[in-house]
């Protein structure tokens, strides 16, 4: 049985020698480290020596741009460059210093485009960690006759890829942080817990050797903890940071154990963290204090609460209010940074974002930001928060482009300036504009919502086509019909009391949510506009289903068309072009990372054959060909996602444009 710790000492004998370098490759099973020899670019491209990430060929005069490298590190007193995270919906990272000017600017799509093109596929890897001029990334695949983790470092420039670390059977990865210099590889195994391990980048070259963690003890005798790592300088990119980073950050990393929550020093001393036993969860910490959230059963709100470690008192940050969670986007120096989120009255939010002073105990509001029809995936106020030198970063959108910008929390007058850091296009605001419609149908008898749908329609500048009113038309009366035929279907709905109960007990469950946004606009051949949808279904469950189509109209006649007036064959070679390309994406994926159900070439041809249709909503036009886009689970697990097929239009049409 686990017994309860107040405050005690670790039993350990902490090493404290020299720094010994052995091969990246040639780390055991259990994680010790054996030779003295350095990993080479085994699977490497063209460019070899690249020093410091600066050499070599490929994609250097597309992929990195860091002319004003060396002007800008000189403006940092430690040399660091800090890079920005703009989340899931970009690729474009920026390294930055102290003053939020530009060192460098690193693209990994554009890398993985070119590894693709010299027979290399990292569409699925995942980019988990980047610094000095190298993305850290890995992948879940077949190793020698199993699934295991790599994890492999790839020189943004020069392209060379160097795998870091294969999975020992019965071991997974938990985490890659890149942290001054150094390459933190946690991993984790049922029997012997966490293991950390160091990679460390040659200056001269692109090889790597492994480093001696003197943490390596400390981190064994927390394996009876459950951790909660928080990094003040990764904001809210939770899983992300290793043991020894927080160590070192904050001197100690919280572990709870038994219900009850701990500070485990850097230097072996466990102590109680006062206030905050019974179920918490943690949202962030550094040296001098813990941000964390409770639900509060009786009013059913999640409130926000610090741990002042300076004085041990426990503070209430912010009271939380039904619909609205408090929840923390950075904390550094005694201050947290938090917002609220309410909808209007779905998709849409408004953000309310405020710092709290630990020393005073006192917020107040920085700002409010309201999302932006047509850009809702952007968080308005929040995307891609980001604390540097205590400053405030966020991605916003300027126009038709997303740009990072800064704000001075302490400054008398709270404003936005835009770092010109562009991380993505919305190009749909360079072709017109967004209309929307929505409802909640609620529950008569309890008012629990039963029914949500929020909707978009794209609305054409009219000096793009004399038809653009007959077009806007045409779409803004079949959002409004859709909405309208939605409400009245709901009203004909027999509904009683009796289901009451469940409704309030359940509200989740019973609550059907659909949304459909506009994406992508483009004009393809001076002519033909196209007009991107996104989807989501919601019905209860585990997970929704997502939607992707697109429409595509002719600017000429207003009429709306599909593939059918471009392509003169039968639907037949159709079907068979479709299946061929869809068999060569198979083929392009090393063995155990297909995202595909059919475990052969010969079974996805089949497979693509059967579902292919000439009058699909699946066929997506582009400037070059059409991607022929199947959903989760036409051929692939949900996990997959959508699996994208292109075909050229000189395959399909045999000329070079539509």
């Amino acid at each position: 049985m686990k017994r309860k710790i107040v405050v005690l000492l670790l039993a350990m004998a902490l090493s404290v020698g020299t720094t010994a370098c052995t091969n990246a490759s040639n780390v055991t099973s259990d994680g010790t480290q054996e030779s003295s020899q350095e990993t080479s670019a085994s699977q490497s491209t063209e460019g070899q020596g690249a020093k410091d990430g600066a050499d070599g060929q490929g994609a250097a005069q597309q992929v990195v741009d860091d002319g004003s490298k060396d002007q800008g590190q000189a403006a940092l007193s430690d040399g660091r460059e800090i890079i920005l995270f703009p989340g899931y919906y970009a690729d474009v990272y920026y390294g930055i210093d102290s003053n939020g000017s530009k060192l460098s600017e690193y693209r990994w799509q554009d890398v993985c485009k070119e590894l693709k093109q010299q027979g290399m596929n990292f569409d699925d890897a995942v980019m988990s960690a980047m610094g000095d001029g190298t993305f850290y990334v890995y992948r879940y695949e077949m190793l020698d006759g199993r699934y295991g983790y790599q994890v492999y470092a790839i020189n943004a420039k020069s392209l060379e890829v160097v795998p870091l670390w294969t999975s020992p059977e019965g071991w997974w990865l938990d985490s890659i942080d890149y942290y001054q210099g150094k390459v933190y590889v946690t991993t984790a195994s049922d029997g012997e817990g966490k293991k950390e391990l160091i990679f460390v980048k040659d200056k001269n070259a692109f090889t790597f050797s492994s480093d001696q963690n003197q943490n390596m003890q400390l981190i064994q005798s927390m394996q009876d903890f459950n951790l909660t790592l928080s990094s003040v300088n990764l904001g809210n990119r939770y899983g992300c940071c290793s043991i020894s980073r927080v160590l070192d950050e904050a001197g100690y990393v919280i572990g709870s154990l038994d219900n009850q929550y701990y500070k485990l020093g850097k230097d072996g001393l466990i102590s109680v963290i006062p206030g905050m036993s019974d179920y918490v969860y943690i949202q962030g910490y550094d040296r001098d204090g813990v941000v964390y959230s409770k639900f509060d059963n009786d009013a059913m709100t999640n409130d926000l609460y610090g741990v002042n470690l300076k004085t041990g008192e426990n503070l209430l940050i912010a009271k939380g209010e039904k619909g609205s969670n408090k929840e923390l986007l950075g904390y550094v120096n005694g201050k947290a940074y938090y917002y609220s989120s309410k909808e209007n009255p779905f998709v849409l939010k408004t953000n309310t974002i405020y710092q709290f002073d630990f020393d005073s105990g006192e917020s107040k509001m920085l700002y409010q930001k309201d999302s932006i029809p047509g850009a809702t995936d952007v968080q308005p106020g929040i995307q891609s928060f980001q604390l540097v030198d205590g400053k405030i970063y966020v991605v916003m959108l300027q126009g038709t482009e997303l740009h990072w910008m800064k704000v001075d929390p302490d400054a008398s007058d709270v404003t936005f300036q835009d770092q010109n850091l562009v991380v993505g296009e919305k190009n749909l605001f360079k072709y017109g504009s967004v209309v929307t419609d929505s409802y909640v149908l609620d529950c008569p008898f309890c008012g629990i919502p039963l029914e949500t749908y929020y909707g978009e329609e794209f609305q054409l500048n009219a000096k793009y086509s004399a038809y653009a009113d007959d077009i806007n038309s045409k779409l803004a009366r079949e959002l409004h019909d859709l909405v309208k035929r939605n409400q009245e279907e709901f009203e004909k709905t027999e509904l009683t009391d009796e289901s009451c109960e469940d409704h309030q007990e359940n509200p989740t469950i019973w609550g059907m949510t659909m949304e459909n946004e506009v994406g992508d606009i483009a004009i393809l051949s001076d002519r033909y506009l196209t007009i991107g949808y996104s989807g989501y279904w919601y019905g209860g469950g585990v997970h929704g289903m997502p939607s992707a189509y697109q429409r595509i109209f002719d600017l000429k006649t207003g009429e709306e068309v599909n593939l059918s007036i471009f392509y003169n064959k039968s639907e037949e070679s159709f079907k068979k072009l479709v299946a061929e390309k869809t068999k060569e994406d198979f083929l392009s994926y090393e063995e155990g990372s297909t995202p595909y159900f059919a475990e052969t070439a010969e079974q996805v041809y089949q497979d693509a054959y059967d579902y292919a249709k000439l009058y699909s909503s699946n066929v997506f036009f582009e400037e070059e060909g059409i991607r022929f886009l199947y959903s989760p689970y036409d051929m692939g697990p949900y996990a997959s996602g959508f699996i994208s097929i292109f075909i050229s239009y000189q395959e399909l049409l045999g000329r070079d444009s539509l």
